[in-house]
């Protein structure tokens, strides 16, 4: 006799795995991508601009809503909102990084490294996560 609990088992493990194996292909198309664009570039003046361009681009953010996409609205809206905050951080800490662009190189290294930890400290400490 068959287990019907067997067979959604089965039918889950399965689903997850076409969704796995979905996902990293995406992925892998996503990150193909970006290497086509660096590698192509390696040789100009103006690869390492191209690179930051490419990273500041919502590449990680599109894949993020995509494999979201399949849990829920409610999500990808969380999602969404968190990536925000995190943005909004981020850019507050590269404005300060343009302010102080003259300053020795391991100054600026340091100070972004530690306005990281008091960011992480701050949002995992006050819970943010839980309040928005």
């Amino acid at each position: 006799m068959v287990d019907i609990y067997d067979i959604r088992y089965n039918i889950h493990i399965s689903y997850m795995s076409n969704n796995i194996a979905t996902d990293a292909l995406i992925g892998g198309m996503i990150g193909g991508g970006i290497s086509y664009f660096t590698g192509r570039y390696y040789e100009s003046i103006n690869y390492v601009k191209i690179i930051a361009f490419i990273y500041a681009t919502p590449v990680m953010y599109f894949f993020m809503l995509y494999i979201l996409s399949n849990d829920s609205k409610t999500s990808m809206n969380n999602f969404t909102m968190h990536a925000l905050l995190g943005t909004i951080t981020t850019m507050v800490v590269l404005t300060m990084t343009v302010l102080f662009r003259n300053a020795d190189p391991r100054l600026l290294v340091g100070g972004n490294f530690i306005a990281l930890m008091l960011v992480l400290a701050w949002y995992f400490y006050f819970r943010v996560y839980e309040l928005i």
